[in-house]
Protein backbone atom coordinates (compact mmCIF):
# COMPACT_ATOMS: atom_id res chain seq x y z
CA UNK A 1 0.00 0.00 0.00
CA UNK A 2 1.32 3.60 -1.14
CA UNK A 3 1.69 6.25 0.84
CA UNK A 4 0.74 8.52 -1.96
CA UNK A 5 -2.74 8.08 -1.52
CA UNK A 6 -4.20 8.57 1.54
CA UNK A 7 -7.02 5.46 1.01
CA UNK A 8 -6.64 2.57 -1.68
CA UNK A 9 -9.17 0.27 -1.59
CA UNK A 10 -9.03 -2.85 -4.53
CA UNK A 11 -11.66 -5.71 -5.09
CA UNK A 12 -13.47 -4.87 -1.71
CA UNK A 13 -16.10 -7.14 -1.57
CA UNK A 14 -18.53 -7.78 1.93
CA UNK A 15 -21.04 -10.36 2.36
CA UNK A 16 -23.02 -10.10 5.23
CA UNK A 17 -25.32 -13.32 6.42
CA UNK A 18 -27.56 -14.65 4.20
CA UNK A 19 -25.30 -14.46 1.25
CA UNK A 20 -26.45 -10.75 0.89
CA UNK A 21 -23.27 -9.25 -1.40
CA UNK A 22 -23.34 -5.48 0.39
CA UNK A 23 -20.11 -5.18 -2.22
CA UNK A 24 -19.08 -6.57 -4.73
CA UNK A 25 -15.42 -6.09 -5.97
CA UNK A 26 -15.28 -2.11 -5.73
CA UNK A 27 -12.12 -0.44 -6.54
CA UNK A 28 -10.82 3.88 -5.51
CA UNK A 29 -8.28 5.71 -4.49
CA UNK A 30 -8.25 9.28 -2.40
CA UNK A 31 -5.15 10.98 -2.51
CA UNK A 32 -3.96 13.27 -0.18
CA UNK A 33 -5.55 16.85 -0.39
CA UNK A 34 -7.94 15.58 -2.23
CA UNK A 35 -12.15 15.85 -1.48
CA UNK A 36 -13.68 12.60 -1.62
CA UNK A 37 -17.11 11.66 -0.85
CA UNK A 38 -19.51 8.92 -1.56
CA UNK A 39 -23.01 9.36 -3.38
CA UNK A 40 -26.23 6.22 -3.63
CA UNK A 41 -29.51 5.34 -3.03
CA UNK A 42 -29.43 3.65 -0.03
CA UNK A 43 -28.34 -0.04 0.37
CA UNK A 44 -26.02 1.50 -2.21
CA UNK A 45 -23.06 -0.11 0.01
CA UNK A 46 -21.60 3.63 1.64
CA UNK A 47 -21.82 3.07 5.16
CA UNK A 48 -20.21 -0.60 4.81
CA UNK A 49 -17.44 0.83 2.86
CA UNK A 50 -17.25 3.16 5.74
CA UNK A 51 -17.22 0.79 8.54
CA UNK A 52 -14.41 -1.75 6.59
CA UNK A 53 -12.26 1.76 6.09
CA UNK A 54 -12.12 2.55 9.67
CA UNK A 55 -11.78 -0.98 10.35
CA UNK A 56 -15.35 -1.27 12.82
CA UNK A 57 -16.55 -4.33 10.33
CA UNK A 58 -14.76 -6.78 8.53
CA UNK A 59 -14.05 -7.27 4.56
CA UNK A 60 -14.99 -10.69 3.00
CA UNK A 61 -12.02 -10.31 0.52
CA UNK A 62 -10.13 -7.62 -1.48
CA UNK A 63 -7.20 -5.18 -0.30
CA UNK A 64 -7.64 -1.86 1.54
CA UNK A 65 -5.36 0.78 3.12
CA UNK A 66 -5.64 3.86 4.92
CA UNK A 67 -2.86 6.00 5.39
CA UNK A 68 -0.38 3.46 3.88
CA UNK A 69 -1.86 0.95 7.00
CA UNK A 70 -3.04 -2.92 5.45
CA UNK A 71 -6.55 -2.49 7.53
CA UNK A 72 -6.30 -6.16 7.99
CA UNK A 73 -2.85 -6.39 9.71
CA UNK A 74 -3.11 -2.79 11.42
CA UNK A 75 -6.23 -1.69 12.02
CA UNK A 76 -5.07 0.22 15.71
CA UNK A 77 -2.40 2.19 13.44
CA UNK A 78 -5.84 2.83 10.71
CA UNK A 79 -7.48 4.02 13.94
CA UNK A 80 -5.15 6.24 15.61
CA UNK A 81 -4.57 7.88 12.01
CA UNK A 82 -8.03 8.44 11.16
CA UNK A 83 -11.17 10.43 12.66
CA UNK A 84 -14.44 10.73 11.24
CA UNK A 85 -18.03 11.46 12.61
CA UNK A 86 -21.25 9.89 11.75
CA UNK A 87 -24.15 11.35 9.86
CA UNK A 88 -26.22 11.30 13.03
CA UNK A 89 -25.35 11.90 16.28
CA UNK A 90 -27.66 12.70 19.62
CA UNK A 91 -27.08 15.87 19.36
CA UNK A 92 -27.00 17.46 16.16
CA UNK A 93 -30.10 18.91 16.36
CA UNK A 94 -29.26 20.84 19.45
CA UNK A 95 -26.42 22.72 17.65
CA UNK A 96 -25.30 24.65 14.50
CA UNK A 97 -22.40 23.62 12.42
CA UNK A 98 -20.25 25.34 13.87
CA UNK A 99 -20.82 24.50 17.31
CA UNK A 100 -20.52 20.72 15.96
CA UNK A 101 -17.09 21.50 14.44
CA UNK A 102 -15.67 23.47 17.77
CA UNK A 103 -16.71 20.42 19.80
CA UNK A 104 -15.11 17.96 17.43
CA UNK A 105 -11.86 20.01 17.92
CA UNK A 106 -11.81 20.33 21.03
CA UNK A 107 -12.89 16.14 21.28
CA UNK A 108 -9.16 16.09 19.45
CA UNK A 109 -7.84 18.22 22.64
CA UNK A 110 -7.43 21.84 20.48
CA UNK A 111 -8.69 24.06 23.31
CA UNK A 112 -11.28 26.11 22.20
CA UNK A 113 -9.72 29.02 20.67
CA UNK A 114 -8.04 26.57 18.21
CA UNK A 115 -10.99 24.98 17.43
CA UNK A 116 -13.08 27.30 16.96
CA UNK A 117 -9.82 28.90 14.39
CA UNK A 118 -9.76 25.64 12.71
CA UNK A 119 -13.82 25.36 12.56
CA UNK A 120 -14.14 28.76 10.95
CA UNK A 121 -11.24 27.68 8.26
CA UNK A 122 -12.95 24.55 7.63
CA UNK A 123 -16.21 26.40 6.69
CA UNK A 124 -14.79 28.81 4.56
CA UNK A 125 -12.79 26.19 3.08
CA UNK A 126 -16.07 24.71 1.79
CA UNK A 127 -17.91 27.04 1.61
CA UNK A 128 -20.33 26.96 4.33
CA UNK A 129 -19.81 30.08 6.50
CA UNK A 130 -23.14 31.32 5.76
CA UNK A 131 -25.35 28.31 7.02
CA UNK A 132 -23.05 27.18 9.87
CA UNK A 133 -24.86 29.57 12.77
CA UNK A 134 -28.75 29.01 12.67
Amino acid sequence: MSRDNIIQVAGLVKVYPGDVQALSGIDFTVGRGEFFGFLGPNGAGKSTTIKILSSLLNKASGRVGVFGFDIEHSSMDVRRAIGFAMQEVGLDDLSSGMDFLVMQGMLYKLGRRKAQAWAEELLELVGLTDVADP
